[in-house]
């Protein structure tokens, strides 16, 4: 029995010296465990205090007063990086303190000197590894007791800040949880500075940006492209030319003569047609004249009746029966005259040299035809005139005298020079744009043109920059949207 009372108090103390670690080593992690998550809490509460704020100012002062809070400082700063240095923003339970003060700048000093170290840096130093830290040192002054620790703050590899803390006693800072709230608190207040940018700020941030994407030291090629088109821009503007006005033409004769039909009958002969160059005192087309010549015939038979009752009456030697019969006479001849008259114009003759520009090809002999009845249109060969549709747009800069330069269709490779005689005061609808009609002369006309012809008009406008002359149109479009819209 006593050896059995031995052998288990033996065990008892084996398992008491087994249980003791572990349960040791538990109580460890637990601890880990509550100060981790306690640490967690506290981060967590910062960047809620972080979001909850609108303005980078409001966030500056709430993280300013939560980590003086937790870490049971004394005072704490924090400094942005603007430009490339740090400009202090903030100190806790401190409302202004002057950019330039010897405070703010020792404040700020501290803090570059951390940035320059790349890392978290605490006074009194730990250790020598971080050598002579001036900075730390003049802000700490001549204080015996005291801690300073001053953390960078990076947001993908660029610096946004810095946040120094500040103590009496010599407490040490947790590194470890302050490593991990720079982490945190570095993107968060980089996107409140983002949205706390203005409109002109961030044109200059985006154009940079954009600069710099597309037009970096690795893209040579389109630094010579851009500069090209910068180089022409610059030359458009400098370089003059002369501007014209563009517009459709119409070349036109300056008369034309209609011949008609003088009486009704029907056309015994047609001689010309559409297209013919005529000269004047041609004949162009004969009319039956028949029946013409049967009334003449008649109409002499009365002439002679009449002489010989005039001739009667002058032998009876009676006065008034002479004068009837000489009055008689008188009516016969002057009908004889107007049917001889009604001959002569059975033959269409041409009035002037020119062509023949309408010409009705189905009448042919037989063919009945109206008295007043059109038959030939006919225009002079070298007399003729432009008209221009110019757009509404464009009439205030055409005058009378201005000089162009024709191109007609059929004659694509000659330019013709014309001067405006005088613009046509009212408008033309065509295809939903008013034009107005401008009236101009050849100078040189050229042989072969024709009636009719059509082709583009080039007017001499004055001078002004290259670019203006090609956004002269778009200027003028942007100018009416303008007033149409705002006023």
């Amino acid at each position: 029995m006593e050896q059995a009372a031995v052998e288990q108090s033996d065990v008892s103390v084996d398992v008491g010296k087994i249980v003791a670690p572990e349960v040791a080593a538990l109580h460890a992690r637990a601890r880990r465990a509550e100060r981790l998550a306690t640490q967690q809490t506290v981060l967590v509460g910062m960047l809620a205090e972080l979001l909850a704020r609108r303005s980078l100012e409001g966030a500056l002062d709430a993280l300013a007063a939560a980590m003086k809070s937790c870490y049971d400082c004394d005072r704490v700063a924090i400094a942005l990086d603007v430009g490339g240095e740090l400009t202090l923003s903030v100190v806790s339970q401190q409302a202004v303190l002057a950019a330039s003060s010897s405070e703010a700048r020792l404040l700020v000093d501290a803090m570059s000197e951390a940035c320059a170290e790349d890392s978290i840096v605490c006074w009194p130093p730990t250790s020598d590894g971080l050598g002579v830290l001036v900075a730390h040192r003049s802000l700490a002054g001549r204080r015996l007791s005291g801690s300073i620790c001053s953390v960078p703050l990076y947001d993908k590899q660029e610096r946004v800040g810095a946040f120094l803390l500040e103590r009496r006693d010599q407490a040490q800072f947790p590194i470890l949880a302050l490593e991990r709230l720079a982490v945190c608190v570095a993107p968060m207040l980089a996107l409140h500075r983002r949205a706390d940018r203005g409109w002109w700020t961030v044109f200059r941030q985006t154009l940079r940006t954009f600069l710099e994407r597309n037009l970096g030291s690795e893209r040579p090629g389109m630094r010579l492209v851009c500069l090209l088109a910068t180089a022409l821009l610059m030359g458009s503007l400098m370089v003059t030319t002369h501007w014209q006005i563009v517009a459709p033409a119409e070349l036109l004769s300056h008369e034309q003569r209609l011949v008609t039909a003088p009486v009704a009958g029907f056309i015994a002969d047609m001689q010309a047609a559409a297209g013919d160059q005529v000269k004047e005192g041609q004949l162009l087309a004969r009319l039956d004249r028949r029946d013409i010549e049967l009334e003449a015939a008649s109409r002499d038979s009365d002439v002679v009746m009449a002489e010989a009752e005039f001739r009667a009456a002058m032998a009876s030697y009676d006065r008034q029966s002479t004068a009837i019969a000489r009055a008689r006479l008188a009516q016969a001849r002057a009908r004889r005259e107007g049917v001889q008259q009604q001959l002569n114009r059975m033959e269409l003759i041409s009035p002037i040299d020119g062509l023949v520009i309408a010409s009705d090809a189905t009448r042919t002999s037989g063919t009945s035809v109206s008295r007043g009845e059109t038959l030939f249109e006919i225009a002079p060969s070298t007399d003729f005139e432009v008209h221009v549709l110019v757009d509404e747009a464009d009439v205030y800069d055409v005058q009378a005298g201005q000089s162009g330069m024709l191109s007609l269709r059929a004659m694509p490779g000659e330019r013709l020079p014309l001067v405006v005689e005088s613009v046509y005061p009212v408008a033309e609808a065509e295809g939903g744009e008013n034009r107005f009609r401008v009236r101009a002369h050849l100078v040189n006309p050229a042989a072969g043109l024709r009636p009719g012809q059509s082709g583009v008009v080039r007017l001499q406008g004055g001078r002004m920059s290259a670019l203006g002359a090609l956004t002269r149109r778009l200027n003028r479009r942007l100018a009416e949207l303008w007033w149409r819209w705002v006023g």
